[in-house]
């Protein structure tokens, strides 16, 4: 099978996911589990076997902040495997990705250095999290909410350590809950419905019945986020944040028009939060929302107080998820 082909054979499985479950996970990312598995690389044992490199001047003008060696690891990892590896086609990034990756819309493969340096990677239904242990020994996590992908990536790395045991150890199983991965994994789930929605035939309802100038917020949107993640910029960041407070501003704005037959934009977003849940019309969103709220004013009123732009970033988006389920069964969409 040709690549191209392997690679929509993925994509189009990877839509078999339930939708019941990405509902639940978007509305309780820090209380779910992700599950998945973790194994070691000796990096210096990988080197002597795999001796090609990236060109770390490819990697470093996309954006100072990437650090060669990672994108080196996956690389090498990817010259073990067959063209047809699930491991390779889903997670692995080779060097053309990297350079090419921005060129798409909507991308299902996003990948971040987080503030504490780790290599996060977002592949369609999965996600990676990689980390320096010391000089030579990486380890790697993948997770998953689709039952189906865990382990038949697991049985791969466990092929690859039963005949590459000095480079690999064996998986273990593990998992996620209550960390900013868990954050990140509702923009991969975002990045999965957006995807489908531009695709045939459509899996997933979660857009549907989207105004226009919602639908094109909301993508709009989680492109800004991948793009943020991709330059690891405060910058976009900020631009980011500032584009969810404009989307919830504006869907609780229309709730507050219905509710009470008039609106007169004068209302700052604190403002709709509070009348609104007085009036009873933010039944299970109103912590999240204010939440939210706070890390708005925090950043509008940033000057030298201590403020940690990833972190809120991320859990920005772990808000807008929920907001936007809870706006879905809520028929407010």
């Amino acid at each position: 099978m040709k690549s191209a082909e392997w690679q929509k054979c993925l994509l189009t499985n990877s839509f078999k996911m339930n939708e019941s479950d990405i509902k639940n996970y978007l509305l309780n990312p820090n209380t779910s589990e992700l599950h998945g598995f973790l194994f070691r690389v000796n990096y210096s044992n990988l080197s002597s076997e795999i001796s090609n490199e990236v060109i770390s001047e490819e990697i470093t003008k996309i954006s100072s902040q990437y650090k060669p060696k990672y994108f080196n690891l996956l690389f090498k990892i990817s010259q073990m495997l067959g063209d047809n590896s699930p491991l390779k086609s889903l997670l692995i990034i080779d060097p053309e990705s990297v350079k090419t990756v921005f060129l798409k819309k909507y991308e299902t493969k996003v990948f971040n250095f987080n503030s504490t340096g780790q290599l996060i990677v977002l592949a369609s239904n999965s996600i990676m999290e990689i980390e320096e242990l010391n000089e030579s020994t990486f380890e790697l996590k993948i997770f998953s909410l689709d039952a189906s992908t865990i382990p038949v990536l697991k049985s791969e790395v466990s092929g690859i350590y039963a005949s590459h045991n000095s480079v690999f150890t064996a998986p273990e199983d593990t998992t996620s809950i209550n960390t900013k991965l868990n954050e990140l994994y509702v923009l991969a789930l975002l990045n999965l419905i957006v995807e489908d929605f531009h695709s045939f035939p459509r899996t997933y309802s979660l857009f549907t019945g989207l105004n226009s100038s919602l639908k094109n917020m909301n993508f709009g949107l989680v492109k800004k986020c991948n793009h943020a993640l991709h330059l690891n910029e405060d910058s976009l960041y900020v631009g980011a944040i500032a584009l969810i407070s404009l989307i919830i501003e504006n869907r609780l704005a229309n709730i507050y028009e219905i509710q009470n037959t008039t609106y007169n934009d004068d209302k700052t977003l604190g403002q709709l939060i509070t009348e609104l849940n007085q009036q009873r019309q933010l039944n299970g969103i109103e912590i999240p929302l204010n939440n939210f709220k706070d890390i708005r004013n925090n950043l509008i009123h940033h000057h030298r107080r201590t403020f940690d732009i990833y972190n809120s970033f991320t859990e920005s988006i772990k808000y807008l998820g929920q907001f936007i389920m809870w706006c879905k069964d809520n028929g407010k969409l």
